[in-house]
């Protein structure tokens, strides 16, 4: 059996949210109107919100469960499970909203390479940290099958982009979800 491949980036999974620093600097130069549009959403601003109150609850079940660890870990691993479901219920309808469609658009039009170069890294990354029966690493072979057959003569589109998220987003969920660490 031949090792798994190395990732130059990094030693581990990269998050669903990674963007190289060159498509970063991009977005930043040529795509700054619609990224500033984006962070005014409202389910942006609902997602950050959903955000700080996971860690009020994180930091309030370490006040109350200070000296018993087992129902500490239960009751994070509710609150956890809590803020997942609702967290991709958000980013699901982020990736659905104008504002984000108009960054993709942007990306796509004005940093082509830059953000094709950050899916193929992401995909590489789950590709090499990830076992192969897991659902997460069909769904990478998958979009490094169609990256491959696409090659210089088809672009990539926003629609392929925004199905690679949402299901990717789809899966960390059932997976997080799925496991019972109590």
């Amino acid at each position: 059996m031949s090792p798994k491949k190395k990732v130059a980036l990094s030693p581990r999974k990269l998050p669903t949210w990674y963007e190289t620093p060159a498509l970063q600097k991009c977005l930043n130069i040529k795509c700054k109107k619609e990224k500033e549009q984006l962070t005014k959403n409202k389910y942006v601003l609902q997602k950050k919100k959903i955000f700080t109150n996971y860690l009020n609850s994180r930091n309030d079940i370490y006040a109350r469960f200070k000296n018993d660890k087992e129902k500490r870990e239960i009751a994070f691993g509710k609150a956890y499970i809590k803020y997942m479901k609702e967290r991709t219920k958000i980013k699901i309808k982020i990736i659905k909203e104008k504002e984000h469609n108009d960054l993709l658009t942007c990306k796509l039009k004005s940093c082509y390479n830059d953000n094709l170069n950050t899916l193929k890294v992401r995909i590489e990354s789950i590709l090499a940290h990830t076992k192969k029966n897991t659902e997460e690493y069909k769904l990478a072979s998958k979009y490094k099958k169609l990256l491959t057959q696409m090659g210089k003569t088809t672009k990539l589109t926003g629609e392929e982009v925004n199905r690679f998220d949402i299901d990717m987003v789809k899966i960390i969920l059932k997976e997080h979800t799925g496991k019972q660490y109590w």
